[in-house]
């Protein structure tokens, strides 16, 4: 098969590729080029393991409207979705993406008119998108016929069988034709959903794309120390010097979410709250601002945001650091998607960077440190957001009828003080510089991380970690070294001062990556006691035994100053791997 490079490579024909490239889409994600060659070439099954916002909907949609022909008598295609959000944005995309073609496509779902999905239905449709329980009632009303398809899509179906769906698609299923193409979309796959691949899915093809690279693809990932109190001041330092800001503000309540849209407004700053208690009908108004970009901030909880799908967003501002790594994972992947770059922004107050570090780890991405804008830097984007405003409309005109106004002004005025007071009427105190705060960045007090200070820079530089196995399980130092080379992805040769003794041992690291390790083990011990800590002052200078190691080469070696190797027979290193492993697999792995 040839490289797939851009959505030219694969040979659409004109009237889809002019809909591709109107959307701008350029260079396809992981799932679209492993699935579209397939589904174009073949009529084989699918099966496509891949998170939200990796690009699976224009994945399946882009071959199921190359290939469907116009003008069809029956159904040719279905895709069954867990919510009616979904639904609709599925919809919305496939016809975005048909471009010309004429193609007929439905939206089934509760809430929606009756009335209007039955004449639509009876006028007769190409494609159908819709939610179980409301296609099985078509079914049973005989409204419904989906006994000649081309294709049959589970869309997000680890959710659908989580929210009981599975009795219902059984029974979709067994009013469908045997000779169609199955494709199955999940994030992950539990029990459930293998059986039901193997019930109706004998012969299959499966991509998968990892989630790893969802967290890193195009995203510029960022975050802030500050202090509570400055967060929502950031946010609109944030807004106010992004040059196009179009983006979701995550929070972890309702009321806050409430509270933070009410202020933006406050400050002129265009934005829409969405959260569980928003009604159906007014939620579907708020994305149809958002899509249409009357409304650039939308501030939203984790569950209400599920299942947003707008390419274009610029920011993911995570005004709380989310639960867990997956809901980062999760917030992060509705920016920077087809093609185009994306910001994530994390605020994070004193308390939280351990639970930062936990996230990087776990899903194995950095998330660099930034500078907030200063005061200075807000000004001058206002300024030159000012001149622009003006210099467009002096270019495209519309302003005869405050000619004579401007003349009576200038009588007796002098045009620089005329001016200024003019602007300062339209733009009120947007360039007083003594409106805004700077913030000062919180120093974190260290006298509890265990980490040693380097004077003469001023920072943190090491820690001393303690590591509750030693000798007697057959470790040595380079089983020690090893051990947090695993761990931490650290060179051997930023290990130092490593001490084994029969039942402990300890070693000196980068601090930062001394708190993610203990952070981790804390996480893994589950109350119990960490395998894993910050030592105490010195406690191996009075533990007694043990012989003094330190200096490794930077090629992983053992001691070169005694200590020596040790064989590798039942290591610390191995078995904690395995711990650390099945821990990561169970919850963060999707």
């Amino acid at each position: 098969m040839s490289t797939i490079t851009t959505f030219a490579d694969f040979g659409f024909s004109t009237e889809i590729y002019e809909a591709v490239k109107a959307k701008g889409y350029e260079k396809p994600s992981p799932i679209q080029e492993q699935a579209i060659p397939i589904l174009l070439s073949t009529n084989s099954n699918l099966v496509g393991k891949a998170q939200t916002g990796t690009g699976k909907t224009a994945a399946f949609s882009l071959p199921i409207l190359e290939k469907l022909a116009v003008n069809n008598k029956k159904v040719k295609a279905i895709v069954l979705t867990p919510t009616r959000e979904l639904a609709m944005q599925v919809a919305e995309e496939m016809v975005s993406l048909k471009g010309s073609k004429r193609l007929r496509i439905q939206t089934v779902y509760g809430g929606q008119s009756m009335g209007k999905q039955l004449d639509a239905l009876q006028r007769g449709v190409d494609i159908v998108i819709g939610t179980p329980g409301r296609i099985k009632d078509h079914i049973n009303r005989g409204t419904l016929k989906i006994d000649d398809l081309d294709f049959f899509v589970l869309d997000e179906a680890d959710e659908m069988l989580n929210m009981g769906f599975l009795e219902e698609i059984e029974e979709i299923l067994e009013y469908t034709n045997d000779e169609k193409q199955m494709l199955l979309f999940s994030a992950t796959m539990p029990k459930k959903i293998l059986k039901l691949i193997s019930s109706y899915m004998s012969d299959y093809k499966l991509v998968e794309v990892e989630s790893s690279q969802q967290t890193t693809h195009l995203v510029d990932q960022i975050h802030y120390q500050l202090k509570e109190s400055d967060r929502f001041e950031a946010l609109c330092r944030i807004i106010d010097c992004s040059k196009e800001f179009y983006g979701i503000v995550f929070c972890n309540t309702k009321r806050e979410v409430d509270e933070i849209n009410a202020r933006l407004n406050e400050r002129g700053i265009e934005s829409e709250a969405l959260h569980g208690d928003i009604l159906q009908a007014q939620r579907e108004n708020i994305m149809k601002k958002l899509k249409k970009h009357k409304c650039n901030v939308l501030v939203a909880t984790d569950v209400a945001a599920r299942g947003i799908d707008v390419n274009d967003l610029t920011h993911v501002v995570n005004f709380q650091l989310p639960q867990d790594p997956e809901s980062y994972i999760h917030r992060i992947g509705r920016t920077g998607r087809a093609g185009k770059e994306g910001i994530a922004i994390t605020f994070v107050s004193k308390n939280q960077t351990h639970d930062l570090m936990f996230i990087q780890r776990i899903s194995n991405t950095k998330i660099r440190k930034g500078e907030l804008p200063s005061v200075q830097d807000v000004i001058t984007v206002k300024k030159q957001i000012i001149k622009d405003k003006i210099t467009n409309i002096i270019e495209h005109g519309g302003y005869s009828h405050y000619e004579e106004l401007a003349q009576e002004i200038l009588e007796g005025n002098d045009p620089e003080v005329a001016l200024a007071a003019i602007l300062k009427q339209a733009f009120k105190d947007q360039l007083n510089i003594e409106k805004y705060t700077e913030f000062v960045v919180p120093q974190y007090d260290e006298r509890h991380t265990g980490a040693r200070r380097d004077h003469s820079k001023g920072k943190s530089n090491t820690s001393r970690i303690f590591i509750a196995l030693g000798k007697k399980d057959n470790n040595g130092p380079r089983d020690i070294v090893d051990f947090i080379v695993q761990e931490t992805n650290l060179k051997a040769g930023l290990i130092d001062e490593v001490r084994v003794f029969d039942a402990f041992s300890f070693a000196t690291i980068p601090t930062e990556e001394a708190e993610t390790l203990i952070m981790v083990h804390k996480k893994l011990a589950k109350g119990g006691k960490p395998l894993v800590t910050i030592a105490k002052d010195r406690d191996d200078e009075r533990s007694g035994g043990g012989t003094r190691s330190g200096g490794f080469r930077r090629d992983g070696g053992g001691s070169s100053r005694g200590g020596g190797g040790s064989s590798r027979s039942g290591g610390f290193g191995d078995r904690n791997r395995e711990s650390s492993g099945s821990y990561e697999r169970k919850r963060f792995k999707r």
